[in-house]
């Protein structure tokens, strides 16, 4: 027994002593991080590493949950950094720095991490640069049409971006002005950006001369204009200081709405009904204006007072999405609760309850104010209501966690879960146009065909705006094409971290899937139809998002065509990233 004892202690020590890796089989990744616009070294950034691929999604053994390895490090007073004992593997590097923007080795543009560095066995990867492109400002004041300072005004700053196929001013941050009125805005990457100011002050002195009209100050786009496609766009470069800008307010009469809110349910008046007015910018983005909410009388009447020229919102309530859920006691009847996104705030509901709070009305008016308005009727009601099916075309068990979407023509999309027998009740709907839709959608699975009371809306929107709501069926199909391939760069190396977007010619909108850390990629769930593939380095997904800008690459895109169930590989050529930055000069 003795003798078992020692040869297993010396099995167990001789065990221990063994190397879980060969010594050699580590890697080292050393460089320098350096400014962008002076090529100055830069000390005390963050330099991170984390793994990229199918490394970075191994999951822990305790916790169950996914596990991302990441390696951090600071640079020393030349900028140098290293990272040593490293597993062999694909990694994205990336370095922040107080002053400057995030950003990855070669990465196109700020805040963009680079493609993924892969190192292999026993390497030792030298002479990594990361640029850190400085952060910009703008300085500037809001004055009136006397040049005085406007202390009380806050400044929007906006960026042309895409949003659901189409250009529009998009807000990138709000800043409140100083007591002599100045501003500092900072933190900006590179770009053209659009100022506005708007005064915030709502208290107007009441005029000593009846019948004297008050005036306010709306919101004015640098440098004077109250409409957006008059604005001048502001062009900033890396790390620039550009001083001397002045928003100069514009002044208008102020006039007042007055109206009254109906029930459409009982057609008696809507009492103590909560209304806000929100103004209508070029900007498509709801502001309110001098923060006015009202409540109704109990006879319905409203009054909304000092309201500058515009078209505006009259919203009351919310549109609340719910999911009616008798006895759901399946395994997903954990998670179903509905997160409701509105217009003007968030509201949330248990799935379980099947109407309003006591009371409450929804509903939204649309009103253009260049004089005083009067005896304005303002509906209100509980919305409409959405039933209806989805469906799998192939015989076998419904799939689970199914969504419905509605995306609006103006907000964010709303969504609601389908039940586990497939049917789905959506309830109280503020009437408008919507693009529907079914997330969560299983491996392979697409949608083959919708129908909204009998009609086919596919490839068309759902036009709720008539008020009336009606029954919505879509069918699945679990036999979706699919579509893999390598992405290789100039040099004909595979490009792992690229961006693959495929898109036929009747939809702008693009699937878009990143290569891994070899170059491959691979697209399932695919509607029959003709196809486009094309590939590219790092960019900006606003960039990706905009068709105008991928028309411009139309030649070098790969034309598919696609049948259901059909199996297609190709091979593809990413677009350079030299060649992206000159194009979305001309777009951006």
């Amino acid at each position: 027994m003795l003798r078992l004892a020692s040869a297993s202690l010396a099995l167990a020590a001789f065990a221990f002593a063994q190397p879980a890796d060969p010594p050699d089989s580590k890697c080292k990744l050393e460089g320098q991080i350096v400014s962008l616009s002076t090529g100055a070294p830069l000390r005390k950034a963050k330099v991170t590493l984390d793994r990229f691929g199918q490394a970075a999604e191994q999951i822990d053994a305790v916790s169950n949950s996914p596990t991302v390895g990441l390696y951090a490090t600071a640079s020393d007073a030349n900028g140098r950094f290293l990272f040593d004992n490293l597993e062999p593997g694909v990694y994205r590097l990336s370095a922040t720095r107080a002053g400057y923007l995030a950003s990855g080795e070669g990465a196109s543009s700020a805040s963009l991490t680079g493609p993924p560095v892969k190192l292999t066995a026993g390497q030792h990867l030298k002479d990594v640069v990361v640029k850190l492109v400085p952060q910009a400002f703008i300085h500037g004041k809001v004055s009136d049409e006397d040049g005085d300072p406007v202390p009380t005004a806050e400044v929007h700053v906006y960026r042309s971006l895409v949003s659901k196929g189409k250009r529009q001013l998009k807000p990138v941050s709000q800043n409140p002005v100083q007591a002599d009125a100045s501003f500092v805005i900072g933190n900006l990457p590179p770009g053209r950006y659009y100022l506005r100011a708007n005064d915030t002050h709502t208290e107007l002195p009441v005029p000593t001369v009846r019948n004297v009209p008050l005036e306010v100050y709306i919101p004015t786009y640098f440098p004077s204009a109250t409409d957006p496609a008059s604005a001048s766009p502001i062009a900033i470069a890396a790390g620039a200081d550009m001083t001397g800008i002045e928003i100069r307010v514009q002044k208008s009469r102020a006039f007042h709405v007055k109206g009254r809110a109906v029930n459409t349910g009982t057609g008696a008046p809507a009492r103590n009904a909560t209304l806000s007015l929100m103004q209508k910018t070029g900007a498509n983005e709801p502001i309110p204006q001098g923060g006015q909410t009202v409540s109704t009388g109990d006879d319905g009447r409203f009054e909304f007072d000092n309201v500058s020229p515009g078209a505006y919102l009259i919203q009351a309530g919310s549109a609340v999405f719910v999911t009616s859920m008798s006895g759901a006691e399946g395994p997903r009847a954990q998670a179903r609760r509905t997160v409701i996104r509105t217009y003007v705030n968030f509201v949330t509901f248990q799935s379980g309850d099947s109407s309003d709070p006591q009371g409450a009305l929804m509903g939204r008016s649309i009103v253009h104010v260049n004089d005083d308005v009067d005896n304005l009727t303002v509906p209100l009601g509980n919305g409409l209501d959405l039933s209806g099916s989805v469906r799998m075309e192939q015989p076998g068990e419904h799939p689970p966690n199914l969504t419905i979407t509605l995306a609006p023509t103006d907000a964010d999309r709303t969504e609601a879960p389908v039940e586990e027998d497939g049917t789905f009740h959506i309830h109280h709907i503020v009437p408008d146009v919507y693009t529907p839709g079914v997330a969560n959608l299983p491996e392979g699975a697409y949608v083959k065909s919708m129908r909204f009371a009998g009609a086919d809306i596919l490839h068309a929107n759902l036009d709720l705006s008539a008020g009336a709501g009606g029954q919505l069926e879509v069918v699945l199909s679990s036999n979706g094409a699919a579509i893999s391939g390598v992405v290789r760069n100039s040099e004909g190396q595979p490009a792992p971290g690229a961006t693959v977007q495929i898109w036929t010619g009747a939809d702008e909108a693009a699937q878009s899937v990143v290569t891994d850390e070899d170059g491959a990629f691979h697209l399932a769930g695919l509607a029959p139809g003709d196809y486009r593939v094309i590939a590219w380095e790092a960019t900006d997904d606003d960039l990706l998002a905009d068709p105008a800008f991928r028309a411009r690459f139309e030649g070098q895109a790969t034309a598919v065509s696609l049948h259901e169930g059909s199996r297609q590989t190709v091979e593809v050529k990413s677009v350079a990233r030299a060649a992206i930055e000159a194009e979305a000069a001309k777009v951006r």
